[in-house]
């Protein structure tokens, strides 16, 4: 007859052990799922407590097939959070303005694929190392909205196509006597970003700009006491100045020309003007003139 009530208080610490107890005994006796992690302690179950090749694999075949199909890698994983290199909470690593980024590590060959690629809607870096055609290609390149902004090429040449810069003819008759005169610039050869506007340059971007001046001056009139050239910035007034009156016996043309580099901050102007004082209003700014200025840095 069988015993109906065996509990804990009935047997002692360690009195059931592996001679007590028939081989195959306890086997399909114990209901699935009747000892569960509440009944055993941590680490109450070791290597020492289960012999060798005891539990085998028809035993263990559902419940471990099950939690590795769970755990299986995924095909092609799309991550959702912030990756860090070197980081332990990382930000915004990659964003270029949200637009599903690109990053593209290629070799490079003689069609000249991008070696390294980093895109997306706000802007692109692309590393070029096609050595087939260096001489040719650029390096490294820099683009935004898909317009290449600047370029490294393999002999390192730096090219920066949208900087800002500018050049155009300069010309005035009959400069006005003892009155500053802005000069007047037309037919420009070319105005990078569109900054030159009613003879004025308006800096698009705080930086250090170089401007320069070639005057040509026609009907020089020898009695002028003065005359000045400026370069005339929303900071500081660049002048040159000449007397006339002391190296020109007669009436005649001269020429003069003069560059500076000047601090600017976004929106300060930059004027070209002139000055003479004594004699008569008969002095031009000749059109084969010219002014220029571009974004150093």
């Amino acid at each position: 007859m069988p015993i109906s009530k065996i509990n804990t208080t009935s047997i002692t610490d360690n009195s059931v052990t592996a001679g007590k107890i028939v081989a195959g005994a306890v086997d399909a006796d114990i209901a699935a799922g009747s000892i569960d992690t509440a009944q055993i302690a941590d680490d109450a179950v070791t290597t020492a407590k289960i012999p060798n090749d005891a539990v085998t694999a028809d035993k263990l075949a559902n419940a471990i097939n099950t939690s590795i199909a769970a755990k299986a890698p995924i095909a092609s994983p799309v991550f959702t959070g912030n990756v860090g290199i070197g980081a332990t909470s990382p930000t915004v690593l990659l964003d270029l303005e949200s637009a599903a980024p690109i990053i593209r590590l290629t070799d490079s060959d003689a069609s000249g694929t991008p070696e390294c690629q980093i895109s997306g809607a706000g802007g692109d870096l692309i590393f070029d190392a096609d050595r087939d055609n260096e001489k040719a290609s650029s390096l490294i390149s820099f683009k935004v909205d898909g317009a290449e902004r600047m370029k490294i090429d393999g002999s390192g040449r730096v090219t920066m196509p949208y900087q800002p810069c500018f050049s155009a003819t300069a010309a005035t008759t009959n400069i006005p006597v003892a009155t500053g005169t802005t000069v007047t610039l037309s037919s420009e050869r070319f105005d990078v970003g569109n900054n030159l506007t009613n003879n004025i340059f308006t800096a698009p971007i705080t930086g250090k700009y170089l401007f320069t001046y070639i005057f040509y001056i026609a009907n020089l009139d020898a009695g002028h006491n003065t005359f000045d050239a400026h370069i005339l910035t929303s900071n500081k007034q660049y002048q040159q100045t000449f007397k006339p009156s002391v190296f020109m016996n007669s009436d005649g043309n001269f020429g003069v020309s003069g560059s500076v580099i000047a601090d600017m901050d976004i929106n300060d102007t930059c004027r070209f003007n002139v000055y003479v004082s004594g004699g008569a209003a008969q002095t031009d700014i000749h059109a084969d003139s010219h002014v220029s200025g571009c974004l150093l840095f």
